[in-house]
């Protein structure tokens, strides 16, 4: 699904309307001197900016964050619990991609930065990609887990195939997820397969930047073609927070050959 372009916060997907359960998703673009007030009953969100220049103003504290791109500049990123309000002055044009799970009042808001990120390489040849968790498993949170994949052209990612739609404790939690893509240049596209091993989910989709894939189940590798770096950003949530996946078995023998611990 795409992203509808235009002016303000606008989810696009939800409980109700999708076969999500835990997780929400929406995109914020505010034009050079636009201010917004967001606040989420219920939901924990993170505020992730893609690109621009603003203000934030949460309790007593303010903040001003920049990013040019995400190919360009590590990311910055705001953590509201559920009910907090944050108040937003785009000093240029910007866009933020906003992650939420149900939740309850447990953690207080938080600025992440980029000195506090910790980006790390993953895969193989042919398979490689960068990888920087915003939210991870070690960061408090209710629900949502969050972070970023930058995959350069010619490679896969989300490779070998893996899933995480099983409640499997110490093996596998079961957790949705979104995807949010952009593409260096913006002219590509990259390609992203969803299916089960039953063959009950089998679909290969064509994704273009601003583009949003929903992964409620089966695994879900993405491939960049030459030329086109690929960048999404994910989200995910579900009963247990606990970031373990599982690969396909017909293709797990890849990890032993690389000496890798874990398709992520």
């Amino acid at each position: 699904m795409r992203a509808p372009l235009g002016w303000g916060y606008v989810r696009i997907a939800e409980p109700g309307s999708t076969p999500l359960r835990y997780l929400r998703f929406g995109v914020l673009r505010l034009q050079a001197g636009m201010a917004q007030v967001l606040t989420f009953p219920g939901e924990e969100s993170l505020l992730v900016l893609l690109r621009g220049q603003a203000k934030l103003r949460w309790s007593d504290r303010t903040a001003q964050v920049a990013r040019r791109d995400v190919f360009t500049d590590p990311a910055t990123a705001l953590y509201v619990p559920p009910g907090d309000s944050v108040f937003l002055e785009a000093e240029e044009e910007t866009e933020w991609a906003v992650a939420h799970a149900a939740g309850e009042v447990v953690f207080p808001v938080r600025l992440i930065l980029p000195a506090d990120l910790r980006p790390r390489e993953a895969g193989g040849p042919g398979f490689r990609r960068r990888i920087v968790e915003l939210l991870g498993p070690e960061d408090a949170a209710f629900h949502l887990l969050v972070g970023e994949t930058f995959t350069p052209a010619g490679n896969w990612s989300s490779y070998p195939p893996h899933k995480h739609d099983e409640e499997r404790p110490g093996q596998e939690a079961a957790l949705e997820e979104i995807y949010f893509y952009k593409i260096h240049p913006p002219q590509g596209f990259a390609l992203q397969w969803i299916y089960t091993s039953d063959g009950d989910l089998d679909e290969a989709i064509a994704v273009r930047s601003d583009e949003a894939v929903l992964i409620p189940r089966g695994y879900h590798p993405v491939a960049a073609p030459p030329g086109y770096d690929v960048y999404y950003l994910w989200a995910m949530a579900g009963p247990r927070r606990d970031l373990r996946v599982a690969s396909d078995p017909a293709h797990a023998w890849l990890l032993e050959r690389h000496h890798l611990s874990s398709p992520r």
